[in-house]
């Protein structure tokens, strides 16, 4: 099963690079927003340089020490009485917490710039990273809201695509809460709840779709979204548009994400697009993507029945999240190792893979604050399956040895608890 799909626990991530899995940003370019523009005030230059240096540091990760100073700025600007460029500050400052996963902070920031009356541009711009920090929370009606109203300012493709991304998302829920429900009036509502809000993204993704003209990350999302909603193979020129934007785009982890997206749309080429993304990864240097971009290819190797070729991108997958302690990557490069393992007849590695990716998982489920939307509307299809086929090959058997029996018990105590949990 490939993990390179719009709408997975770590796909969302790559919508919304820095709100949901945002302590791995890579390299990006900023913004062409007023947030990146010099101060042209003599009187204040110093802060301004430090602003522009810092803004290099933002984007290359450093986010605590780029804070740091656009808080100084901000009072250095409030002496000065310069709402403009305090304005302009904050923005920086809770894109800052967004990127830092600290959205609550981010939250408290960009309200106060709100309460400043802004401009249109600057409300807009506040509205939709408010909406970018409450989905971060997981808090969707509000972030919906937010990207609502950022849009009634001012169109935005970026935000169109983070708004569909929320619909999509708030629809899911809606239907985990239908399962859920035992009363048959609760599970109609719920389910009417799930088909408006999907009606609603597939609005959206069409705006967004026709706005989808440049050559760039947004556009590009822009198409694989319409693809997802709308269930149907992208127009050969739609397919074209977005193969030519994709070569175009600088390397960034967003980019690279894009490519694994697209290799499912773009099947024909999907070995193609899995190198460019292997090349772009190497290219940054970034062992978080990489371990993603392995992970990809060894899904890949194992549907066209190279399991040598597999276990091998499997193992790098798992090498290159261990070194960046990428929980999230690990659990899956260890559970497809598991997979191909079983394929060739291993039943040993199989299960001490099986057993390494429950490891995983207990310490991804430990760290986390709380259970996002998508991994409780994923954890069916992806994370359940690794907790029976572990049980699977320690019961399927003519004879249980005690240990496989002790094991098995402790494996299912586990999953009643992912189960509670989810």
């Amino acid at each position: 099963m490939s993990a390179a799909k719009i709408g997975t626990t770590w796909g969302v991530a790559l919508l919304l690079w820095g709100v949901l899995n945002p302590a791995n940003v890579a390299a990006r370019s900023p913004e062409s927003s007023p947030e990146n523009q010099l101060s042209q005030s003599s009187s204040i230059n110093y802060w301004s340089a430090q602003a522009d240096t810092n803004g290099d540091r933002y984007w290359q990760g450093e986010f605590e020490r780029a804070i740091a100073v656009w808080k100084q700025e901000v009072s250095a600007y409030q002496a000065q009485k310069n709402q403009e460029r305090e304005i302009e500050t904050r923005l920086k400052i809770g894109r800052g917490y967004i990127s830092l996963g600290q959205f609550n902070s981010a939250i408290a920031e960009l309200k106060k710039i709100v309460a400043l009356k802004p401009s249109v541009s600057s409300l807009a711009l506040a509205q939709a990273r408010l909406g970018n920090a409450y989905q971060g929370i997981g808090k969707l009606e509000q972030a919906i809201s937010y990207y609502r109203s950022s849009l009634k300012q001012e169109k935005s493709l970026a935000t169109l695509n983070n708004l569909v991304s929320a619909l999509q998302s708030q629809s899911k829920y809606s239907l985990l809460l239908a399962e859920s429900a035992r009363a048959n009036d609760s599970t109609d509502r719920y389910r009417l709840q799930a088909e408006e809000n999907r009606d609603l993204a597939f609005k959206y993704a069409k705006q967004a779709l026709a706005l989808a003209t440049k050559t760039d990350l947004s556009s590009v999302h822009a198409l694989i979204s319409w693809h997802d909603l709308s269930a149907q193979d992208l127009a050969p020129l739609q397919l074209k548009q977005g193969s030519t934007m994709l070569k175009k785009l600088a390397p960034s982890r967003k980019a690279a994400f894009l490519m694994l997206n697209w290799a499912d749309i773009d099947r024909q080429q999907k070995a193609m697009w899995l190198n460019l993304a292997k090349e772009m990864a190497q290219t940054l240097d970034d062992a978080y993507l990489q371990s993603y971009v392995f992970l990809e290819l060894g899904y890949f190797d194992k549907e066209q029945g190279d399991f040598e070729s597999a276990l091998n991108h499997a193992r790098q997958a798992q090498l290159f999240a261990q070194e960046k302690s990428a929980t999230d990557s690990l659990f899956r490069a260890q559970h497809l190792a598991g997979q191909i393992y079983q394929n060739i007849g291993d039943r040993s590695a199989a299960l001490t893979a099986y057993k390494n990716a429950i490891a995983s998982l207990d310490l991804l489920n430990r760290d986390s604050v709380a259970i996002d939307i998508e991994q409780r509307t994923n954890f069916r299809l992806e994370i359940e399956p690794i907790y029976r086929e572990a049980l699977k090959l320690l019961l399927y058997r003519p004879q249980i040895a005690k240990t496989d029996l002790k094991e098995a018990l402790a494996i299912s105590d586990k999953l009643r608890l992912a189960q509670l949990q989810n």
